[in-house]
């Protein structure tokens, strides 16, 4: 028998199954579902929008971009290799702050020639730019170590097909540690952070890395081997998070290669749902959320060139359900925002862990010799 009150509870079971409910209200990577609204009426969010709503959140509260004049880079040292010049430089990036870099030179390089440039970040290591040039204290212990050396030393390979190359310390890394500070990168972080918060607060490590790589390019660029017009950025796991980073915040930035880090959070609502969208790039309560901001950069790196390299076995990355549908978007996007409506964007999928093997690294070396030279260097 079905009584009124059995009847009452089936209609408020259909309704709740029958409800719409597609507009998103983000706070941070969470997020509260509320009915539906029409996408025809609503007005789309810009890439102006986009892109100055995360300046606000990873560079407006650290220094202005004119605190301090434009960097004069002193070299502290140049060292020749057999098929390259290593040369050791610094570079002032705040008011009592220095930076420190390599750039590597290819040696046969014709007068007056001007090369491309590639910045290459590097990834989570205690001796920063040293790991992707190829500077190590001791040997390796087994071919293991060597090759997991040999996969991470992107900038010293780049130099040696004619590419110019740049290396820096990121905060914390490298010559960027404090004076007899700790060997662990990860307690070295968490004291430069503290340390950040104190002068700039608010100011996170990842917007303090776009700013200094910002700062590099601003003498980069001047440099009378260095062709301003084809610049790339290279980058594994911490390295891959500037090179998107400082793709999508600046424009001087022609390709980058993602590996293994980048990845992204897709949340359907911040491509398919413009009141959701502005919601969260609008919202005041918001904390920085790396992946799920990569909706974004991805974006605002378009229509320049990106690779974005990936592992189906990355231990760091497990999830993301939805990355076949947030590529088919991010390819979509970049028709729609290029001319000529095709898309430079380009995605590897592979079997292995978090690395950066000779296979991913081939791949990416000749695609940007495409890119950047306009033929491969390799034959």
């Amino acid at each position: 028998m079905i009584t009124k009150k059995n009847a009452l509870l089936c209609l408020m079971l259909l309704y709740s199954l029958c409800t719409v409910h597609s507009k998103e209200k983000y706070i941070g990577e969470e997020y509260i579902l509320s009915p539906a609204v029409s996408q025809d009426s609503v007005t789309e969010v810009t890439r102006e929008e986009m892109k100055r709503a995360m300046e606000r959140v990873y560079l407006d509260k650290g220094p202005k971009p004119d605190a301090t004049p434009k960097p004069v880079m002193e070299i502290i040292e140049k060292v020749k290799q057999p098929d390259h010049e290593r040369w050791h430089i610094k570079y002032l990036v705040d008011t009592d702050e220095y930076a420190y870099a390599y750039i590597l030179l290819p040696l046969h390089r014709k007068k007056g020639e001007k090369l491309p440039l590639v910045l290459c970040p590097h990834p989570t290591a205690d001796t920063g730019k040293d790991r992707v040039v190829g500077i190590h204290k001791e040997p390796a212990k087994d071919a293991k170590e060597q090759a997991k050396r040999e996969n991470r030393q992107y900038a010293l390979h780049l130099v040696r097909r004619g590419f110019v190359t740049f290396a820096p310390d990121r905060a914390a890394y490298g010559e960027r540690r404090r004076e007899g500070g700790y060997a662990n990168y990860k307690k070295e972080m968490a004291i430069c952070q503290q340390e950040l918060s104190k002068k700039y607060p608010g100011w996170g490590l990842s917007g303090k890395s776009v700013y200094d790589l910002k700062k590099a390019l601003d003498f980069l660029t001047d440099i009378e081997f260095v062709d301003a017009s084809n610049i790339a950025i290279i980058g594994h796991s911490l390295g891959a998070w500037d090179a998107i980073l400082l793709t999508a915040f600046d424009e001087r930035v022609k390709a980058a290669v993602v590996n293994s880090g980048g990845m992204v959070n897709y949340k359907p609502a911040l491509w398919k749902d413009q009141n959701a969208l502005r919601n969260y790039l609008s919202n005041e309560n918001y904390k920085v959320g790396l992946n799920v901001d990569a909706n974004f950069f991805l974006r605002l790196a378009a229509p320049r060139a990106v690779l974005y390299q990936y592992s189906l076995f990355d231990s760091l990355n497990r999830g993301n359900p939805q990355l076949l549908e947030c590529f088919r978007d991010l390819t979509e996007y970049y028709k729609k925002v290029n001319k000529a409506k095709k898309a430079d964007i380009n995605y590897y999928l592979h079997g292995y862990g978090h690395d950066f093997t000779e296979e991913s690294r081939e791949l990416a070396y000749k695609w940007l010799e495409k890119r950047l030279f306009g033929q491969s260097t390799q034959k």
